[in-house]
């Protein structure tokens, strides 16, 4: 069918399940949406914020390098690697 609506579909419902605190579903509409679309800045933000709350914070972290790598001042993706970066042990 048509991408885009899966896209738009997919973002509904990853923000859905966010916002009731269900991470593994948004984790896995976002990971949905970042196949259809690699860089989907609002999936690879929504979905390091769910790797996070899973607490993935290393896998969080290459998510949030994937926003840079597309938009290099990303305010949401510096904000979040600051965070883990304080966070993460080496």
């Amino acid at each position: 069918g048509d991408t885009m609506t899966n896209v738009q579909l997919f973002t509904n419902q990853a923000i859905v399940a966010a916002s009731t605190g269900d991470w593994a579903s948004a984790k896995t509409y976002n990971e949905q949406i970042l196949e259809i679309e690699t860089a989907n800045i609002g999936a690879l933000n929504r979905l390091g914020y769910s790797l996070i709350q899973l607490g993935n914070p290393r896998l969080a972290k290459q998510t949030y390098e994937r926003v840079l790598a597309v938009e290099r001042f990303n305010p949401i993706a510096l904000k979040y690697l600051q965070l883990l970066k304080s966070k993460i042990t080496p």
